[in-house]
């Protein structure tokens, strides 16, 4: 219901939880704060509020067997 209610989703009749992020954040009432936290992302992944792992979407990226790191910081 978390992630329903910040991604407006429970708006449509859809089953829960919808895994489409096409789907998310489309309704004028929806969390804005989240959305643009998920636009300014590389994968469209990040924790902008509790339940934002629901479907699969965690913010977290892995690689089981990684060879080298790279970190790029840039302004929002």
């Amino acid at each position: 219901l978390g992630a329903g209610f910040n991604r407006s989703t429970l708006l449509s009749p859809a089953a829960q939880p919808v895994t489409d992020a096409a789907s998310f954040y489309g309704a004028s009432i929806t969390n804005h704060y989240a959305k643009a936290m998920h636009a300014a992302t590389e994968d469209g992944r990040a924790y902008g509020f509790a339940f934002d792992d629901v479907a699969d979407f965690a913010s977290y990226i892995q690689d089981t067997a990684p060879t080298g790191i790279r970190l790029t910081l840039t302004p929002f």
